[in-house]
């Protein structure tokens, strides 16, 4: 049995990467677990005036999502009605990134699925935040990043070591994308030659002045 972690927002575009990706995996037995997280900077507390807010916050985004994700189980197990393929929703306070690598290691995930965001012409994809977060942090298992969302062509298989942002959302217009094996980059600082070798003279003329050369 597959288990495929389900990144969602509730968003058209996440709604259609989940349907594209069961009828990719239709003649496999799969596991979809949906996950919807909810943190303080994405969801206000509206109006409503409470004596804790925090608490607050949370039991309104608790009862959110809990909502969102009942109707997106019945949407999907409507339109699935593949016997091989299950589904269960998990809501999660905490950021995306922390609840993706838990569930990871909680549940034997052996696959992420995001969606990439329509740009506004809507003939192109771009990879938001969150979901540039995931490729860049999660390197337990392959992601499936889904733009193709009219049909099913051949999604692209890429061994993501030393791809780029860039080079992920010039081929997601093609397709979707498999990374087979998460080893991205991690940002690095990097300085011309020439500022390298100022900073190495002033490193050197500090301590010469510290040993009173």
């Amino acid at each position: 049995m597959k288990k495929i972690l389900v990144l969602t927002d509730f968003s058209e575009n996440a709604w259609n990467a989940l349907k594209y990706t069961t009828s990719l995996y239709k003649d496999v037995a799969c596991e979809f677990y949906i996950l919807n997280s909810y943190s303080r900077d994405k969801y206000g507390l509206n109006t409503i005036d409470y004596l804790d807010p925090y608490e607050a916050f949370h039991k309104v985004s608790e009862i959110e999502s809990k909502s969102k994700l009942t109707k997106l189980l019945q949407r999907i197990t409507f339109f699935d009605s593949n016997k091989e393929h299950q589904f269960f929703i998990i809501g999660e306070a905490k950021g995306l990134l922390s609840a993706t690598k838990c569930l990871i290691a909680e549940l034997n995930i052996e696959q992420v699925l995001i969606a990439a965001k329509e740009n506004s012409n809507k003939k192109s994809y771009k990879l938001g935040r969150n979901a540039r977060e995931i490729i860049k942090k999660i390197k337990e298992v392959p992601i499936l990043i889904v733009s193709n969302l009219k049909n099913l062509k051949p999604t692209y298989k890429i061994q993501a070591k030393n791809i780029s942002f860039s080079s992920i959302e010039a081929t997601l217009n093609e397709g979707s994308i498999m990374l087979l094996k998460n080893t991205f980059p991690e940002e690095t600082t990097s300085y011309p030659t020439y500022v390298l070798t100022d900073m190495l003279q002033n490193i050197y003329l500090g301590f010469t002045q510290r040993i009173g050369i």
